[in-house]
Order: structure tokens, then sequence, then C-alpha cells
């Protein structure tokens, strides 16, 4: 259970940081803000892969949802908190919000999946190869 938690505070740093890294270099007009995505896309690889190796699908696909709430709920706090430009047209727990919100969730909850199961997949043709 510790593992679990701590892979699920693992993929929530990996997201808090490369959206607030982005968020910062973009207002910056810096073009490595880019590498904060490339950072976020591998991290999250590199931790469904080593979580693949760790559990089985079941427990994965469990943290790849939790790790996307978390995701979500991240955005919502540093965007109303700490941003609060980037979301002025929204009123928080109004109709275009929660709108927003449920395709923001939606979108996360598919994209960990497959990052999840696609992670997991590559993890176990490594484990009955031995490597």
């Amino acid at each position: 259970m510790i593992r679990y938690g701590l892979l699920a505070l693992a993929g929530s740093a990996i997201s808090l940081v490369a959206l607030l890294g982005f968020v910062v270099l973009a207002g910056m007009n810096s073009p490595l803000k880019y590498s904060f995505v490339l950072g976020y896309v591998l991290g999250t690889a590199g931790l469904f892969f080593f979580a693949g190796r760790l559990m089985n699908v079941y427990s994965v696909v469990r943290l790849s949802c939790v790790v996307a709430i978390a995701t979500v709920c991240i955005e919502q706090l540093l965007g109303f908190c700490c941003f609060p430009g980037l979301v002025k047209d929204l009123v928080p727990f109004e109709g275009p919000h929660l709108q927003t919100l449920a395709l923001a969730l939606l979108t996360a909850i598919g994209w960990y999946l497959f990052v999840a199961l696609a992670a997991t997949g590559a993890a176990n043709v490594s484990v009955r190869r031995g490597t």
C-alpha cells in the first residue's frame, strides 16, 4: 500500500512540475517550454513502466485513475489559486466550468489508461525476455 501511495505521489509530482514549468516558461515565451511536455510524457511512461514491473495490471489501472484525478485537481488548484488569468472566463463550479472539468477528467483518464496499459505491456515483455 505504501508503494502504491508513493507511485501516486510520484505521478502527481511529475504532473505538477511539468505543468508549472510549462506555464512559467510559456509566460516568458521560451522555446524550452516544450521540454517540460517531453519530460512529462517520458516521466509518466517511466512511472507506469516501473509500476508495471511491480504490480499486476489491475493495480496499474487503479493507479492510472488515481493519478488522472490528482492531475486534474492539481490543474484546477494551480489555475484558480496561482494563475487566475488563465481561468478568468470560468466561474468555479458553474455550468461551463463543470463541462470543462468533465472533459478534462475524461481526457486525463483516457491518457493515463493508455500510457499505463502500454507501459505495463512493455514491462511484461521485458520481464519475459529477462531484461
